[in-house]
């Protein structure tokens, strides 16, 4: 009897898909933990946030903006029972003691709650490890008081800053990979908001110098924005000779978006990226203006050489 053939499976196009993709949570927690973090950096680190501005939820649910912080002394002095004073825009003043340790229990918050004499009409209690219900439980018999865990902080910092800002205080406070980590927003290290970029050019004594309004130009910031609504091309190529006012024209165009005078952009936070590059002649400039929407980093390559010039200056 003839040995019948073994028999072949049909694949089907169904038996080729692909599962879902792997699941990998990314980071969502400040690291705190971490062993070069300190007392000292935790203070510095929340101080820098609220001089950022951000706008926190009153005791009446309404959204209220920072306008001033500073740290309320320093180690040693007398700072009755607080580290850090914010001034609210609606009057108020907040006050907010700090407290890194390893662990955290009912004990402690019934203790800073006790030893706290400075007068706020609010209180915060900020703790980088995780509390317990026994401790918000403390903090929920005192209406001035709130607490702040890891969590919460974390929640708070990722969900009321604008995007520049966050990754700018996180690669100060937590080094060069958080960006990535909590943003993915990768090597923020060189870049820089409108503000911080432009403002040695306000200084007085420079020979070249932002002070004197813009005259002219209107076609170039014209073309910038068309350049920032056109979704098919990310990297603009802005080149010209050292004092011709690529710089100056560039701040007159970021101003549009603090003062809401560029029509149609609103939402958009510019950042910069400057670096010269060994192009034909020494003395250009290459400038990347950069926004925070979405860019596939992994082809900016090609972007770059598929690029425009639209003229030199």
């Amino acid at each position: 009897m003839p040995k019948k053939s073994p028999r072949t499976k049909k694949v089907t196009s169904s038996a080729l898909k692909t599962g879902p993709p792997p699941v990998a949570p990314k980071p969502r927690l400040l690291p705190f933990y971490a062993p070069a973090f300190s007392w000292d950096t935790f203070e510095n680190f929340f101080c820098d946030f609220l001089a950022a501005c951000p706008e926190l939820i009153g005791k009446d649910g309404i959204p209220q903006r920072i306008v001033s912080t500073s740290l309320y002394g320093m180690r040693g002095d007398n700072q009755y029972g607080i580290d850090i004073r914010a001034e609210i825009a609606n009057g108020e003043v907040w006050a907010f003691q700090c407290k890194h340790y390893k662990s955290w229990g009912p004990a402690d918050t019934r203790d800073v709650i006790a030893k706290c004499e400075y007068t706020a009409d609010r209180k915060f209690l900020l703790v980088t490890r995780t509390v317990s219900s026994e401790s918000r439980d403390e903090v929920a018999k005192h209406a001035d008081w709130q607490i702040w865990d890891s969590d919460d902080i974390s929640r708070e910092f990722l969900a009321r800053l604008p995007l520049e800002t966050a990754a700018r205080l996180l690669y100060t406070n937590f080094g060069p990979s958080w960006p990535k980590e909590l943003l993915n927003l990768p090597g923020l290290g060189p870049l820089y908001t409108s503000d911080a970029k432009f403002a040695p050019f306000l200084e007085e004594g420079r020979t070249f110098h932002h002070r004197i309004g813009l005259i002219g130009r209107k076609d170039w910031l014209k073309t910038l924005d068309d350049f920032i609504v056109n979704e098919q091309e990310r990297v603009l190529i802005f080149s010209g000779r050292g004092g011709v006012g690529k710089s100056r024209i560039l701040r007159e165009w970021s101003q549009g978006f603090s003062d809401g005078t560029t029509d149609g952009l609103s939402g958009l936070y510019p950042i910069h990226l400057q670096t010269s590059v060994p192009l034909s002649t020494p003395a250009l400039v290459l400038w990347f203006w950069c926004l925070m929407m979405p860019i596939d980093w992994t082809t900016c390559a090609a972007h770059y050489s598929a690029s425009f010039r639209r003229g030199n200056m």
